[in-house]
């Protein structure tokens, strides 16, 4: 598990340690502990819709509607100005084209037309090399200086991710797709934490193997659990439909919202 979180941070340029780990689905918060100390990151959040977060995100997230188009623009190696092989106009054409579509596809689904905001991306590459990168483009419309600023920000991009001096603009880029999101806003959802907490019986106890050993853990249950309630590890918290583990070293706290923050004691 650690090894493919470090496929989305490492090998991407991203550092583990500047984030918290956010443990949700049915087994999710009961392996999160661990893996979660071994990539180094600071925090482990499980959310009080843990089993159910990404029905919840679905349902309360922005209406969006994505279009694009497979649409190769090449600029010849050693190209400095690079908005002259790409035409700011053309690239204009392309994105109020897509923009058009998504815009009348989100109000066929309910969106109110003048709710709906659009982003525009381009996926860029080296010429003959296979690594895209998604880039934006910002305000329309077009002009010279976006594409060329474009450009700029795909190398800053690549650089990130393969090194400084990975890129190999004398070679010239290539744009492979162009790609319109159209948002509209739907009302924030406002969560209620619930009526749990109202037990304050103390935690019961029972063995379990934890590095290697057999030892005692802390068990509590859902009715326990209430807003400021710190638990120490060796600790299981059993909800209704998941099963949360607090490492040994590691000290949690139940939230506002009825959220399980972790972190190392």
């Amino acid at each position: 598990m650690a090894d493919l979180v470090r496929q989305v941070t490492v090998e991407q340029g991203y550092d583990p340690a500047d984030f918290a780990v956010f443990a949700y689905g049915g087994a999710g918060p009961l392996h999160a502990f661990s893996y979660g100390a071994e990539l180094g990151c600071p925090q482990v959040v499980v959310p009080m819709t843990a089993s159910v977060h990404s029905a919840f995100g679905i349902g309360s997230s922005d209406l969006t509607m994505v279009e694009e188009l497979s649409k190769p623009m090449q600029t010849p190696p050693g190209t400095t100005d690079h908005s002259a092989a790409l035409p700011p106009d053309e690239l204009d054409a392309t994105f109020r084209e897509l923009a058009g579509r998504a815009r009348r596809n989100l109000v066929a689904a309910g969106a109110d037309e003048d709710s709906v905001s659009v982003a525009t991306f381009v996926e860029i590459r080296f010429r003959a090399q296979i690594h895209v990168l998604t880039v934006p483009i910002g305000a329309e419309p077009v002009t010279a200086g976006q594409v060329n600023a474009m450009v700029e920000r795909f190398v800053d991009i690549y650089e990130g991710r393969f090194g400084k001096g990975a890129a190999f603009l004398d070679g010239g880029v290539e744009i492979t797709t162009f790609r319109v999101v159209a948002t509209s806003p739907v009302p924030h959802v406002e969560v209620d934490a619930g009526s749990h907490g109202s037990s304050t019986a103390p935690p019961a106890t029972r063995q379990v193997f934890s590095q290697g050993a057999w030892r005692d853990a802390a068990v509590y249950r859902i009715e326990q659990l209430r807003e400021g309630l710190g638990i120490d590890g060796l600790a299981i918290v059993e909800l209704r439909d998941t099963t949360v583990v607090i490492g040994p070293d590691q000290s949690a706290v139940v939230d506002g919202l009825g959220n399980i923050v972790i972190e190392k004691r």
